[in-house]
C-alpha cells in the first residue's frame, strides 16, 4: 500500500502532465470541510472520502492504488474541464456539457489510455439518461 505522503507524490507527477494547478492536487489525509476529498486508509484499503461542515457526503473504497489515483485525477480533470469550458463558452445554443465531456477526455487521455475508456463509458451512462440539450434559437 502506498503511503499518504507517496500518494500525494504520485498526484503531483500525474498533475504535471497536465499543468494541473497545484491547488488541485493536494492530497488531504483529513477533512477539510469544504467539500474537498480526502484519503484514509483503513484495513488495507484506500478511502476516498468526500464531508463538508462534518457531514460524509460520500465514500469509496478500493484496494489498488490506481483506481484510487483514477479517482483523483478524475476529479482533477473534471475541474480544470469545467473551468476551460467556462472561459471558452461562445456558443450559447450548445450543451455546455460537450465542450465539457470533450476536455475532461482529452485531460485524462494525456494521463492514462484506459481512464478515459472508463470516462467515457461513464460519459455514455449520463448522455443516455440526459442527452445533449442543443437549442436552436
Amino acid at each position: 500500500m502506498l503511503t499518504i505522503n507517496e500518494i500525494q507524490e504520485k498526484v503531483w507527477s500525474l498533475g504535471a502532465k497536465i499543468n494541473a494547478p497545484k491547488s488541485m492536487l493536494i492530497v488531504y489525509s483529513e477533512p477539510v470541510g469544504d467539500g474537498s476529498a480526502y484519503i484514509v486508509i483503513d484495513n488495507n484499503q484506500y478511502h476516498i472520502i468526500y464531508s463538508e461542515r462534518g457531514y460524509e457526503i460520500s465514500r469509496q473504497a478500493t484496494e489498488d492504488s490506481n483506481e484510487l489515483l483514477y479517482w483523483i485525477m478524475e476529479n482533477v480533470a473534471s475541474q480544470m474541464a469545467s473551468e476551460y469550458e467556462l472561459k471558452n463558452r461562445n456558443d450559447e445554443s450548445k450543451d455546455f456539457r460537450r465542450a465539457y465531456f470533450e476536455k475532461e477526455l482529452e485531460i485524462l487521455g494525456v494521463l492514462d489510455k484506459e481512464w478515459v475508456l472508463r470516462a467515457k463509458k461513464k460519459i455514455e451512462e449520463i448522455l443516455e439518461r440526459s442527452p445533449y440539450i442543443d437549442n436552436s434559437n
